[in-house]
């Protein structure tokens, strides 16, 4: 069932995203509806016409319509994101917008940088007082771009395979059951994840889905080898990067600790 015309899902990321963004069905099928809030928020901070009160009455119209557009993009890639497992896009894929290549020598610092790539997805902000996943504290640390971030995850997405694939090939599911779950609508259209829908309707049961979570992470190449590819980083940079990820996150561990 197709219900999504590819091309407008693909105008919709770029209005969220900037034009600039990668866009391809790696990136689709990566997108999560936080990333996709956290996108729309940032920009309808930047957009919104109450921020430029000494407009004149026709600008604006511009930008309260333009603010309508922003708002009208992020319900499209909502709904899209609800139906992703049953939308077929056709077969012609969107050609990725070109993106400016990184140079070859890292841009490493120890502390916050400026990066002349999505200059402005480039965080300058101070270190959330909370764990981080490798690739959020790499963002964080002002040393990549979102939109370089959300490519690297697309590349490491692209590499391990789905739930589905495994449970099938393990003998945990068969094929009707996978058809099962993808049609599968949560009571009040939540959004959820195949391991998620697989619990609710008593397909696979917690531990099962833990080893499957866990086996997929293992057919999966680490993050930092994308930016040293990139150029971004290099080996020797990394082990010091992934030394201090380990030390933000053990002070979150401590005990007596409160966030705040």
């Amino acid at each position: 069932m197709n219900l999504f015309a590819e091309a407008e899902v693909y105008q919709a990321c770029r209005m969220l995203f900037g034009a600039e963004m990668r866009l391809n069905r790696d990136f689709l099928r990566y997108l999560q509806p936080k990333g996709a809030k956290q996108a729309y928020r940032q920009r309808a901070k930047e957009t919104h016409p109450d921020r430029f009160p000494a407009d004149t009455p026709g600008h604006h119209r511009k930008r309260v319509q333009s603010f309508q557009d922003l708002k009208k993009a992020y319900d499209l890639i909502l709904d899209f994101l609800n139906h992703r497992s049953t939308v077929t896009l056709p077969l012609r894929e969107q050609s990725p917008s070109p993106v400016r290549r990184h140079g070859a020598t890292p841009r490493y610092q120890q502390g916050p940088t400026q990066s002349t790539t999505g200059a402005k997805d480039t965080y300058r902000g101070p270190m959330p007082n909370r764990p981080l996943e490798f690739g959020l504290y790499v963002y964080y640390r002002g040393l990549v771009p979102f939109r370089t971030l959300i490519s690297a995850l697309a590349w490491q997405r692209r590499q391990r395979p789905n739930l589905g694939e495994i449970a099938l090939r393990w003998g945990w599911m068969k094929q009707g059951d996978i058809d099962a779950i993808c049609r599968y609508r949560p009571y009040g259209g939540h959004y959820k994840r195949f391991g998620e829908r697989a619990i609710d309707l008593n397909l696979l049961n917690q531990r099962q889905l833990q080893t499957l979570l866990y086996y997929q992470r293992t057919q999966q190449r680490r993050l930092g080898e994308y930016f040293i590819e990139q150029g971004l980083l290099t080996s020797a940079q990394l082990q010091h990067l992934h030394q201090e990820q380990q030390a933000h996150n053990r002070q979150f561990s401590a005990p007596g600790h409160r966030p705040f």
